[in-house]
């Protein structure tokens, strides 16, 4: 993702943060950061009703494992997230073309807790969601990670297809 290509939203790193790309996500990691960009669009913009774009998207993510009952986990786990940790929570919208390009520090700790789990790394999740969280209490949120997981489909976990350059897992639109 380069500058001069993001001329709309004027859009940039940070030094704290990467292209989803770089990131190394598998389908269904992006499709999960997608959801969960949905609900916090929601929460941040009330009136968006953003969390409609969710379970819209959820049906071009059943490829990856992610269905219905899973949509009501990546909920789950982005509400026992936002009840643990104390400060803002900075996500990029999944609806521009260029920020959804970019994981921000605190989505990598996201899906970094999500993806530990998955690859059986227990230490490293717990790791994530104590950066994640502030240092808070993040039980709940671990148990809902987990419960995640847990759940998605065995296929994407045996393929773990990276992305292709520039594609996204499930596209969203407004």
């Amino acid at each position: 993702m380069s500058q001069e290509r993001n001329t709309c939203c004027h859009r940039a790193l940070t030094s704290k943060e990467m292209t989803v790309e770089q990131a190394g996500l598998d389908r269904a990691e992006c499709a999960v950061l997608n959801l969960s960009r949905c609900f916090f669009c929601s929460f941040s913009e009330p009136m968006s009703q953003a969390w409609q774009h969710a379970i819209v998207a959820t049906n071009g993510a059943k490829d990856f494992g992610l269905g219905a009952a899973q949509l009501g986990l990546v909920l789950e786990m982005v509400l026992t997230m936002r009840r643990t940790r104390r400060s803002c929570f900075q996500f990029n919208s999944p609806f521009c073309e260029f920020c959804s390009e970019i994981l921000s520090e605190h989505e990598r700790q996201l899906i970094g807790t999500l993806a530990a789990f998955r690859e059986g790394r227990h230490g490293s999740a717990k790791i994530h969601a104590m950066l994640l969280c502030e240092g808070n209490d993040a039980t709940q949120f671990l148990n809902a990670t987990f419960e995640l997981a847990k759940t998605m489909s065995k296929v994407a976990d045996a393929h773990r297809n990276l992305l292709p350059s520039g594609a996204a897992a499930v596209s969203i639109s407004p």
